[in-house]
């Protein structure tokens, strides 16, 4: 183990000392630590993060399903998990009022429930659904 020194000067002259034995990067004004949540999905894309669970949903590659998956990974304790009952998805959208995750594919809408650790299919059984946003209460959906 080491411990990596670091002082940076910020536009004020305050003068921070930051310990930290992980790997640092500046973007813009700010300083973050680099981490690896997971090695174990090929390719991740889509991403979508619940700030009530601290989990991360994406969309990787899956060798088993010959198709692209659903998976998650929550950032505090690492844990990640293939989600089942979706195939051909596209998009992912988390709801930040009530925490509800969408998952839009070819195949249309479905939301996630996390006791099964399944995503259902909802309905827009004819909608190709590319993008996924929820603001205020509503649901905005890009259909191929």
């Amino acid at each position: 183990n080491f411990v990596l020194l670091v002082f940076l000067l910020s536009v004020e002259s305050k003068l921070q000392l930051i310990f930290t034995d992980r790997p640092l990067q500046r973007i813009g004004a700010r300083i973050y630590k680099k981490e690896l949540l997971t090695n174990k999905f090929d390719d991740p894309k889509e991403l979508a993060y619940d700030s009530a669970t601290r989990n991360l949903y994406f969309m990787y590659m899956d060798d088993e399903i010959q198709n692209s998956g659903r998976a998650y990974v929550n950032v505090i304790t690492k844990q990640a998990m293939k989600i089942k009952g979706i195939e051909k998805n596209k998009a992912t959208a988390v709801d930040n009022e009530n925490g509800d995750v969408y998952f839009g594919s070819e195949n249309g809408l479905y939301k996630y429930d996390p006791i099964d650790n399944v995503a259902r299919n909802i309905g827009l059984y004819n909608i190709n659904i590319l993008k996924l946003v929820i603001k205020y209460n509503e649901m905005y959906l890009i259909d191929a």
